[in-house]
C-alpha cells in the first residue's frame, strides 16, 4: 500500500508541475505579445502630429526597402526602421517610385507608404513619356524630339558627354559604376534612362 501511495503522489507532484510549466509559459506567451502590440501600436504613429516640419527625402530607382526605412528613420519621419521595414512587407509593398518626396513627422507610417507606392511626389518630371522595354537611345531620342523642343542631336551630344555622365555617377554612385565610362560604349546612359 505503501509503494502505491508514493507512486500517487509523485503523479500529482509531476502533473502539478507540468500544469505550471504550461501555465507559466503560456503567460509568457500573453505578455510577450501584449508588449509586441504596444511596441507595434507606438511605432505605427506618427512621430510627432503637431509638427509642421517637412522633409525631402530622394527615393533613387534602385532603393530597397532596408535602405529607405533607415534613411526615413535618421530623418526622423519614422519612430522604428525595422518595424516599417516589416509594415511594408506586411502590406506587400516593395517597389517605390523614384523621386523626391516631401514628407513630415506627422505622417503615419500608412500616409507615407501610400505616398511611396504610388509615387506622390514632391517635384514632379518636367517632362513624362512612356517608352517600351528595350528601346534605345536613338528611339527614345526621335521620342523626345517629336513631343519637346529638344532635338534628337543634343539629347544624343548629351549622352555621350562625360561630364554629364560623371555628374549623374556622382548622384547615382549604387546604380552608375565606371563600366559606364568605358570608351567602348556609344551611350554610357543606354539602359538607365527611365
Amino acid at each position: 500500500m505503501e509503494k502505491n501511495s508514493i507512486y500517487k503522489d509523485a503523479r500529482l507532484l509531476s502533473k502539478y508541475i507540468s500544469l505550471t510549466i504550461i501555465s507559466i509559459l503560456f503567460l509568457l506567451l500573453i505578455l510577450i505579445t501584449l508588449i509586441g502590440l504596444i511596441v507595434v501600436g507606438i511605432n505605427v504613429k506618427p512621430v510627432n502630429a503637431d509638427s509642421n516640419e517637412q522633409v525631402i527625402v530622394n527615393v533613387n530607382p534602385n532603393t530597397n526597402t532596408e535602405m529607405l526605412s533607415q534613411e526615413l528613420s535618421d530623418k526622423k519621419i519614422i519612430r522604428n526602421a525595422t518595424i516599417f521595414k516589416y509594415y511594408l512587407k506586411l502590406n506587400n509593398i516593395s517597389s517605390f517610385q523614384a523621386g523626391e518626396y516631401k514628407f513630415s513627422p506627422s505622417m503615419s507610417p500608412r500616409d507615407i507608404a501610400k505616398s511611396l507606392e504610388t509615387g506622390k511626389v514632391y517635384l514632379k518630371t518636367a517632362v513624362q513619356y512612356d517608352i517600351k522595354e528595350g528601346s534605345n537611345i536613338e528611339l527614345i531620342a526621335g521620342i523626345l524630339e517629336e513631343n519637346t523642343s529638344i532635338s534628337r542631336e543634343s539629347f544624343l551630344k548629351k549622352m555621350r558627354d562625360q561630364d554629364f555622365v560623371k555628374k549623374y555617377q556622382k548622384k547615382y554612385p549604387d546604380m552608375l559604376t565606371d563600366e559606364v565610362l568605358n570608351k567602348n560604349l556609344r551611350y554610357p546612359l543606354e539602359g538607365y534612362l527611365t
